[in-house]
């Protein structure tokens, strides 16, 4: 499915039929053949990866418990545990990024927390932190000196590399 054709098409709807076709995913998320489906293939101590919508990422955990509608994880890289829906389960390893057709900066459904972004400060300087927050038109983004909240049309990605300056040990895709 192509999520970022149908994100542009979301673009041109009303908040109405927003809401209309939100009230219908609803429905459909809680349909208890799909939820059986899910359960079926769960089994207590499998690894699995789920999707955490406030982060815009997927995260491996392991499953502890399977309830009637939900599931309960244990995150591998924080160890938290978590009671979840059992649609945020990615059973067919999809992939969740969604890359819309823009020509400047990032979109908000490209990036997720903890990443690595950079931007261009308004003296001209590059500067480089880690995604704390997704807000609605901006990032949050921690620094080594400072809190940053910049505009998405901002932002571009950066990669660690090999270098003697921290500052320079980044790679930048535009």
């Amino acid at each position: 499915m192509n999520f970022t054709e149908i994100i542009k098409e979301m673009q041109h709807a009303t908040s109405f039929d927003l809401f209309r076709l939100r009230s219908a995913i609803d429905s459909l998320l809680e349909d208890p053949v799909k939820m059986a489906n899910i359960k079926r293939q769960l089994k207590i101590g499998a690894e699995i990866e789920y999707y955490e919508p406030t982060e815009n990422r997927s995260i491996k955990a392991v499953v502890l418990e399977i309830k009637r509608t939900r599931v309960s994880v244990r995150n591998l890289h924080d160890k938290k545990g978590w009671n979840l829906p059992f649609y945020y389960i990615n059973l067919n390893n999809v992939d969740t990024g969604i890359r819309p057709n823009i020509t400047k900066g990032l979109s908000k459904h490209e990036i997720h927390i903890g990443e690595k972004l950079g931007f261009i400060d308004d003296n001209g300087k590059e500067i480089y932190g880690s995604v704390i927050r997704l807000n609605p038109k901006t990032v949050t983004m921690d620094t080594a000196e400072m809190q940053w909240r910049i505009p998405y049309s901002l932002l571009f990605k950066v990669f660690d590399g090999v270098s003697s300056d921290a500052q320079d040990s980044l790679l930048i895709e535009y």
